[in-house]
């Protein structure tokens, strides 16, 4: 299964959440330069650094962007962020998110073979950007991503997750919980990622349709998400280790699922 490089065509509208504010030269860049991404607007502030003023003016023109060259403080007013925002921010829209009723998967004939992702309580926005970077890498068909207890996509998630959020399919859902149950309801395997969990993640049977739960980096998984959890499963650590960063452990799921030759439709068993 091969990285998701734009998002796949649909006919369903973008989700309300699919509008953000995007910062830093480097994620205006990637948003210029993504076909899955529709930049509406970018601000510049006069005294950010000539080389990236000059850069992102390049772009802008490519893609046939409007680039306002403006104060800082209208910068600061779009990115929110006045940290790390660089002097550049921008205004865009992510055409691979949408809401979790609009997805394929949850009408009709679900497909052969799917393997999502789901955040449930990852609260840094470095981990949540680089659970998305290995998702996109490994081949995830796509990532639930609930409107609570995770950070929403913006400056730092992009960053850290080089630019992969942009190209990603996201659903995103109210309640992760009441999404997976749907994802339940349509013959998806549901498995969590857990320290304790009772089965080696490398020799668990592996349904042809399955969504992993990552969980959160204090608390893991929630007691309302694991009632809808078909299994629970672990990283086997060697002797004296108690856990992996989020990040690591849903690179070492998300490779793994993807490429295992296990397609055993063990719903139905």
């Amino acid at each position: 299964m091969p990285p998701l490089h734009t998002p796949p065509s649909s006919n369903a509208p973008p989700s309300r959440d699919a509008r953000v504010a995007l910062f830093g030269r480097r994620s205006v860049l990637d948003a210029l330069a993504c076909e899955g991404v529709r930049v509406d607007e970018v601000r510049v502030a006069r005294g950010a650094p000539a080389a990236a003023r000059r850069e992102v003016e390049a772009a802008c023109r490519e893609r046939g962007v409007r680039c306002a060259i403006t104060s800082v403080a209208r910068v600061h007013e779009l990115s929110r962020d006045a940290r790390h925002d660089q002097g550049i921010a921008a205004r865009a829209e992510l055409l691979g998110v949408h809401e979790l009723d609009a997805l394929e998967e949850l009408r009709g004939a679900p497909p052969a073979r799917a393997r999502w992702l789901a955040l449930d309580g990852v609260t840094n926005a470095q981990n949540a950007g680089m659970i998305v970077r290995s998702a996109v890498a490994a081949g995830i068909d796509g990532i639930l991503w609930p409107r609570h207890g995770t950070p929403w996509i913006q400056g730092l998630v992009v960053k850290a997750s080089a630019g992969a959020v942009l190209r990603a399919r996201i659903a995103r859902c109210d309640a992760l919980a009441d999404a997976l149950a749907a994802f339940r309801a349509a013959g998806f395997q549901t498995v969590g990622l857990d320290a304790r969990g009772a089965v080696d993640v490398f020799a668990a049977p592996l349904g042809a349709r399955s969504v992993h739960v990552v969980g959160g980096e204090t608390v893991g998984i929630s007691e309302r998400v694991r009632d809808q959890l078909d299994e629970t499963v672990r990283i086997p650590m060697a002797a004296g280790s108690e856990s992996l960063n989020a990040a690591v452990a849903a690179a070492i799921v998300a490779f793994h699922v993807c490429r295992s030759p296990q397609t055993q439709d063990i719903r139905s068993m």
